[in-house]
């Protein structure tokens, strides 16, 4: 007996289970795999989301919130874990160390105190960071947060020096060689200018260096930092498996070009997940397209560029030679355009315009979601760049 029609809608509400809870029993079950511990752990966890405390042990219990937010948050923390050889227990990863539901791996204090032990450096053909001449307080804090890292080489880190624009210098030859567009226009935002001259200078060197000269070559990737980014602690183990992806791929598939940080990221999904990777991290083509406009899409919902910022990204031996005159001459190629002067628009959108026009043989991948192995941490109000555009000439402090 149910009493009245309003009291029966009521009783039946409190049955009625809420979507989350059957998303997160559904996940559980095609993601169970590691043994009866680890299924029998997470279902007490859903059975905590259903009767709080209900079949949880008193240690087990005191470490659920009351907020159904941080119960939810905490069981779906528990399906993305990787587990152990050995063990029937899921480890949650916790930054670069494991850490079992009933306490610390062994291991874990070990790679704290050795961060280092146990990483490998990712198989490139050299790391670069692009660092002006008068800014050497930036290259050193670079250095010292990238040493930091687990598996970091810090002798294959080469300093590229940045370019400082002067009066005049887009009557240099080798400056007409790289931007035949320059004018007495682009040293009025010798910033950009700069800006521009530095990483096109940088790909020069990538396809003269050693580690990219020869057939077996090229199709090593070099990895470039401008000098304000900051990569996070797993970002070695993402880079490796970024590389080990593509180079399953066909040649004529592989990438000239990967953005390891992208503001806006824009494409087709290569792959849902990378593998080998701690967090959750996808690989994005870069979708081209025909058009007579050198302007590439805008995001619709803030009108900006998809596709920008070069702080942290990966160049292909083979092709960049091709980058470097692309990148110099775009939009010329097309009917009634002129090439690129090195300042408008500024060099990390024209880029993203480049990268998305289909007459330009440049393939390009970009990771998703941003500043997930890197962040980028430039203040636009006392940046290089922009102190520079304003004529402030910039020294160490």
């Amino acid at each position: 007996h149910y009493g009245s029609r309003p009291m029966r809608a009521r009783r039946l509400r409190r049955l009625a289970f809420p979507p989350f809870v059957f998303a997160t029993v559904a996940c559980i079950l095609w993601q169970a795999r590691a043994g009866s511990g680890w299924y029998a752990h997470h279902l007490k966890v859903i059975s905590s989301l259903l009767v709080p405390s209900a079949g949880l042990g008193s240690e087990e219990a005191s470490d659920l919130d009351a907020s159904p937010q941080r119960n939810v948050a905490t069981a779906t923390a528990a399906t993305t874990t990787k587990p152990t050889s050995g063990s029937t227990e899921r480890p949650r990863a916790l930054g670069s160390r494991h850490v079992n539901v009933k306490g610390r791996s062994s291991s874990a204090a070990d790679k704290m105190a050795h961060p280092n032990k146990g990483c490998s450096a990712p198989p490139v053909a050299g790391t670069y960071v692009i660092n002006l001449d008068s800014r050497p307080d930036l290259y050193a804090a670079f250095r010292e947060h990238f040493s930091g890292l687990c598996g970091a080489n810090m002798s294959a880190v080469q300093r590229h020096p940045g370019v400082v624009a002067a009066a005049d210098m887009h009557l240099i030859p080798w400056v007409q060689d790289l931007l035949p567009g320059a004018g007495e226009n682009s040293t009025l935002k010798r910033g950009n200018f700069g800006l521009a001259l530095a990483h096109l200078t940088m790909w020069v060197k990538i396809a003269q260096s050693p580690e990219c000269v020869g057939s077996e070559s090229g199709d090593r990737y070099a990895l470039v930092f401008e000098d304000d980014e900051r990569p996070k602690k797993d970002f070695n183990v993402a880079v490796t498996a970024i590389l080990k992806e593509v180079s399953s791929m066909r040649p004529d598939e592989r990438p000239d070009f990967i953005n390891l940080n992208t503001l806006r990221p824009h494409g087709k999904t290569i792959r849902q997940r990378v593998r080998g990777v701690p967090f959750f991290l996808q690989l994005w083509r870069v979708k081209r397209e025909q058009r007579q406009s050198r302007h590439g899409p805008l995001d619709p919902k803030y009108g900006l560029p998809y596709n920008i910022w070069m702080s942290a990204y990966l160049v292909r031996c083979r092709t960049a030679g091709t980058l470097v005159y692309h990148a110099g001459r775009y939009p010329s190629e097309k009917p009634g355009l002129s090439a690129y002067d090195g300042v408008s628009p500024i060099f990390d959108r024209h880029f993203s315009d480049m990268i998305s026009d289909a007459d330009v043989p440049i393939r390009t991948f970009v990771v998703y979601p941003t500043m997930a192995v890197s962040e980028h941490v430039e203040d636009h109000g006392s940046s290089v760049r922009h102190m520079l555009n304003l004529g402030v000439h910039q020294s160490a402090s």
